[in-house]
């Protein structure tokens, strides 16, 4: 099954947003919840390879699993609040187990394809080289994608302009 299921998609959206959150420092302004990571990860779905797909759900599955068997508690991922989810993928990280201490980390491979991805992202990074146009999958910042779903409202909604070009006006 290449596609991800509607819940696993919310996971996915709530699992990158924990582990590159927005605001996190000065440094870092932008994180999950400015970019449109329901439409990235349709896109993503459609062109990764079965097998990436497939890890990715498996790693899904596990880190919502986590909290039930690391730390005892009678409560998924999702049922956590922002602070507890935060300290479950800091458990996991810490896992004497390797496949566990790696889950986290592979989740956050696939979520820095979604947010450094975006023009304004690695502006705000102030990054040497700034890409010249959005993913396609960047679109308007309030439409729906029939694969993905509604997606969040996000910060990215300006088209971009590259660097060089605002220079010039």
């Amino acid at each position: 099954m290449r596609r991800l299921l509607a819940f696993e998609r919310r996971w996915f959206q709530a699992m990158v947003e924990t582990i590159l959150p927005s605001g996190a420092s000065e440094q870092f302004p932008l994180g999950g919840q400015d970019v449109p990571l329901q439409r990235f990860l349709a896109d993503f779905q459609r062109h990764a390879p079965l097998k990436i797909v497939v890890g990715l759900r498996a790693t899904l599955l596990m880190i919502f699993m986590a909290p039930l068997f690391m730390s005892g508690m009678r409560r998924t991922f999702m049922a956590l609040g922002a602070e507890r989810r935060e300290a479950a993928i800091l458990r996991m990280r810490h896992s004497d187990v390797y496949v566990i201490r790696e889950l986290p980390v592979l989740l956050k491979t696939i979520g820095c394809m979604a947010v450094l991805g975006v023009p304004e992202v690695q502006r705000s990074l102030g990054m040497a080289q700034v890409d010249t146009c959005s993913p396609d999958w960047v679109g308007e910042s309030r439409t729906e994608d029939a694969d993905a779903g509604p997606t969040r409202p996000n910060t990215i909604t300006e088209p971009v302009v590259p660097a060089s070009a605002a220079a010039g006006s």
